[in-house]
């Protein structure tokens, strides 16, 4: 049909192909959410990861950058073809609950479970275009991992867009000086409310600390 409406209309498209994107506003409630998004959201909550059976089900799990990265590339390119965006690595849904070091629950069977996600090489008479994502699952996990723990630890509270902002800032809310290994990022925050305020280096946190005192 898309060959048709170009020959026929000039119609100009882009067939792009996704596996299982995860990322940051990932849905993690409900018939839409994502496995990676159910975890996190789990693993905040202190509950048993849930694993279909058998669990050996492999996933291409690709990041939303690396996914949004294609979309722009092909639509740029504007060649009318078809693409794929996906991460060389595959995952079993047992391999990906052992990045996050949890309990984990098993539920039953599913009928229809796909078991692999097969690499599209054509797409009727087209070639697909292969595209593999940069940044890995398991890199993802430990970082989700780690500022969970540090924010159970000191009793953060952050919203989705709070931490993706604080992710994002290169330099201090305070002195405007961009964050290095000697002089780190840290979470400024409410210690009576626990609510998170800003992204400030750690001199500036000491020195707020100093005047409370």
């Amino acid at each position: 049909l898309l060959e048709n409406l170009k020959k026929w209309f000039n119609f100009k498209y882009e067939v792009i192909y996704f596996y299982n994107v995860y990322g940051p506003r990932q849905i993690s409630d409900g018939y839409m959410a994502t496995v990676i998004g159910i975890f996190e959201n789990c693993y905040l909550q202190n509950k048993p990861l849930p694993i279909v059976r058998p669990g050996t089900q492999s996933r291409r799990f690709t990041h939303i950058k690396d996914t949004v990265n294609v979309c722009l590339k092909a639509w740029k390119a504007n060649k009318c073809r078809f693409y794929s965006i996906s991460n060389k690595k595959s995952y079993s849904i047992k391999q990906l609950a052992l990045l996050f070091k949890s309990k984990v629950k098993y539920m039953p069977e599913r009928k229809g479970e796909r078991y692999a996600s097969e690499l599209t090489s054509m797409s009727l008479s087209n070639k697909v275009y292969k595209n593999f994502g940069k940044i890995q699952l398991k890199d993802y996990v430990d970082n989700f991992v780690k500022s969970a723990q540090f924010n159970n630890k000191y009793n953060i509270i952050m919203s989705d867009q709070q931490k993706i902002e604080h992710k994002a800032c290169k330099s201090c809310w305070i002195c405007q000086s961009k964050f290095t290994s000697d002089n780190k990022k840290v979470r400024h925050h409410d210690h009576n409310t626990g609510q998170y305020h800003s992204a400030l280096c750690n001199n500036c946190n000491i020195q707020i600390k100093d005047t409370v005192k």
